[in-house]
C-alpha cells in the first residue's frame, strides 16, 4: 500500500507564493467503522460486534467532551481539537445563536509524524496549473491517464484538477455522455475509464491545438470519430488502481445522472 499524489503549482502570480508547488494527496477509500472494528478483530481474540459496541461508546463520549469544549487525546496520535466559530454584527457583537463547531482538528504528536516518513509513496505526476476552466481539466486528466493510470473516480479527478466534487461529476458525466469516457460500477462506485485507448492521443491533440474552446464540441467531434469506428474499441477490464467505496454523501446516484 502506497499514499498516492499529484503535485501542483500555486496559482498565485505574485508575492512570495508565486511559482511555488506543493503535493496534495489522491485519496483512497474511506475506512467504516464496520471495517475498523473487523481488523481489529482479526488482530485479537474480541468479537467485531464488541469492538464496534466499544467504538459507537467511545464515539459518544468524544462528543460528550466537544459539548463542553474539551479536547480529547488519541494515544499516541495526538490530540483531538473542537474548533468553533460565529457570526459578528455591525458592532463586533456575536450574533445570538450562531456558536456552532466548524470541525474537529487532530493535532498531530511530533513523533507520530515523523513515523510518517517510513510511508511509501508514489507520485502520480504533475498538474501545470490548477483547474478552474474545463480545458484545465481536461489537462488534469490526460496527464493523469499519459502516467498509465487506467481507472478514476469523481474523488481522484476532484483531487488532482481542484475542483468540487460537483464539478468532478459533472465533468466525467459529460465525457461518459460522449462516449469519451466508459463507466462501470464498483462497490455501488462508478469508475470511469478511457472507452479506447486513441481517444487519449485525440484529446491530446486537440488540447495542444487549442480546440477546447466549447467543451461540448470539441469532445463531440472525438465521440463522432469513436461511433463510425474510427477510433478501436477498448477490451479493458482492469479493476480500478484507485479509490474505491466512496460516494458523494450529498449527491444521489439520480442527481449524478440528471446533471444538465
Amino acid at each position: 500500500m502506497e499514499v498516492k499524489y499529484v503535485v501542483l503549482n500555486s496559482s498565485f502570480k505574485e508575492g512570495s507564493a508565486a511559482g511555488s508547488k506543493f503535493i496534495r494527496v489522491v485519496r483512497n477509500e474511506t475506512v467504516t467503522n464496520e471495517t475498523m472494528a473487523r481488523i481489529i478483530s482479526d488482530q485479537c481474540s474480541v468479537t467485531e460486534a464488541d469492538i464496534l459496541a466499544v467504538l459507537q461508546a467511545y464515539e459518544t463520549n468524544l462528543k460528550l467532551q466537544f459539548s463542553i469544549g474539551n479536547s480529547v487525546q488519541m494515544f499516541n496520535l495526538g490530540t483531538l481539537k473542537p474548533c468553533f466559530k460565529a457570526k459578528f454584527d455591525m458592532n463586533g457583537n456575536v450574533v445570538k445563536n450562531s456558536v456552532r463547531m466548524s470541525k474537529i482538528q487532530l493535532i498531530a504528536n511530533s513523533s507520530f509524524l515523523e513515523q510518517s516518513k517510513s510511508y511509501r509513496f508514489k507520485n502520480m505526476g504533475e498538474i501545470k496549473e490548477l483547474g478552474g476552466t474545463f480545458e484545465k481539466r481536461v489537462e488534469g486528466l490526460l496527464r493523469y491517464f499519459e502516467k498509465g493510470n487506467t481507472d478514476i473516480t469523481s474523488s481522484c479527478y476532484s483531487d488532482i484538477n481542484d475542483c468540487s466534487r460537483i464539478t468532478a461529476n459533472r465533468d466525467l458525466k459529460l465525457l461518459y455522455d460522449n462516449e469519451i469516457l466508459s463507466r462501470k460500477y464498483f462497490a455501488q462506485v462508478p469508475v470511469y475509464n478511457l472507452a479506447n485507448q486513441d481517444i487519449l492521443t485525440s484529446l491530446r491533440q486537440m488540447q495542444d491545438n487549442g480546440s477546447f474552446a466549447a467543451e461540448d464540441n470539441a469532445i463531440r467531434q472525438i465521440a463522432k470519430k469513436s461511433r463510425r469506428g474510427e477510433l478501436k474499441t477498448s477490451s479493458s477490464q482492469n479493476i480500478p488502481s484507485v479509490i474505491i467505496n466512496e460516494i458523494p454523501e450529498y449527491l444521489t446516484q439520480e442527481e449524478i445522472d440528471n446533471w444538465e
